[in-house]
């Protein structure tokens, strides 16, 4: 009987786990409420009903792949420095040839400013980027602890034309923009 009973208490495990491994694996398991028959372990429902963002198509009938669909603009301020200096925010000097640090702060609801660009705008209102923002940016800089900060020399400043820098996300919603000139330093 013993030799039945350890038989026995295996196949109600094997069983068990059958049933377990069905629930959270197989067809449409607890927790998995779109479509697709997919597994429920892995989270294809992350962002499901009602929310807009990622996720595919779920039961509310729409396409949640538009990830800029409500997409609103950053905000960004900027201020330049050379050689460690802060620079006036009127007319700053810039000498042609030298670097100017631009630090930009920055909120981002979105959270999309990361894979964006910096951009400087001039006088008859074309825009010529200034700078790629890096993927992995934080949604703000009081978040990240600090301005993000990018080096450019004083010519690509464009002191003769530009009016305004401003930020423009990856999904092309563009900050507020900020009144920007310069002059470049005669030697």
């Amino acid at each position: 009987m013993k030799n039945f009973g350890e038989k026995f208490g295996f196949a109600v495990l094997a069983v068990l786990l059958a049933l377990a491994w069905t629930l959270a694996c197989g067809g449409g398991g607890i927790g998995d409420d779109d479509d697709d028959d997919a597994s429920s372990v892995v989270d294809d429902d992350s962002f499901d009903d009602d929310d807009d963002t990622f996720g595919g198509d779920d039961d509310d009938g729409d396409d949640d792949t538009d990830f800029c669909e409500n997409n609103g603009p950053p905000f960004a301020g900027f201020a330049l420095y050379a050689d460690g200096a802060a620079l006036p925010e009127e007319a700053p000097a810039v000498d042609p040839s030298g670097d100017v640090e631009v630090r930009m702060t920055y909120n981002d609801v979105n959270c999309n400013l990361g894979g964006g660009r910096v951009l400087l705008k001039d006088a008859d209102g074309a825009v010529t980027p200034l700078a790629t923002l890096p993927i992995a940016l934080d949604c703000s800089s009081d978040k990240a602890g600090e301005p993000y900060a990018f080096t450019v020399t004083g010519a690509d400043l464009d002191c003769d034309h530009s009016v305004a820098l401003l930020a423009e996300d990856d999904c092309g919603a563009k900050a507020d923009e900020r009144p920007f000139s310069c002059v470049y330093l005669v030697r």
